[in-house]
């Protein structure tokens, strides 16, 4: 009796899980800031693994993500593999990760790749700082011009 009952509450739960969307959203360099960051806290672990490479693989990563097994009995689960076996194929080819029948290892270049990116969204984000700041003193001028030829009538 236990069994079944517990056999009907997973079949439950998978049914609200499948209600849910994968977590497949995260962009390129998301997932590459993702990868990263597993592969130091794996080699964090034990000294022995400082100097190994790391292997990940799309069903590794879509598990990881997603924090469960359940996406394996998920509708949308071949679509979501697609996705990221993409993602990760196109950090294969700029040369980020290194494929082997499958298994995905990140290269040096990843983290030259990652700083070059955040480098160019902080220099995106003063852009828009200095952006509004110039638009903010040229309505000043403007209202100051106007002001000014109203006084002068």
């Amino acid at each position: 009796m236990k069994t079944n009952n517990k056999v009907k509450w997973d079949a439950i739960q998978q049914k609200f899980f499948n209600l849910r969307p994968l977590k497949e959203k995260k962009k390129r360099m998301e997932l590459l800031r993702w990868l990263i960051n597993e592969d130091r806290r794996k080699r964090s672990v034990s000294s022995e693994n400082l100097y190994t490479k790391v292997d990940f693989n799309v069903i590794q990563v879509l598990h990881d993500l997603n924090k469960s097994c359940r996406w394996a009995l998920h509708p949308d689960k071949l679509r979501a593999q697609a996705n990221y076996k993409s993602y990760l194929d196109s950090l294969v080819f700029s040369e980020d990760l290194h494929e082997n029948r499958g298994t995905y290892f990140l290269l040096p270049k990843a983290v030259i790749t990652l700083e070059e990116y955040d480098e160019a969204e902080r220099r995106h984000k003063e852009q828009i700082t200095v952006s509004r700041i110039l638009a903010f003193l040229t309505l000043c001028l403007f209202l100051g011009t106007v002001f000014q030829a109203a006084i002068s009538f």
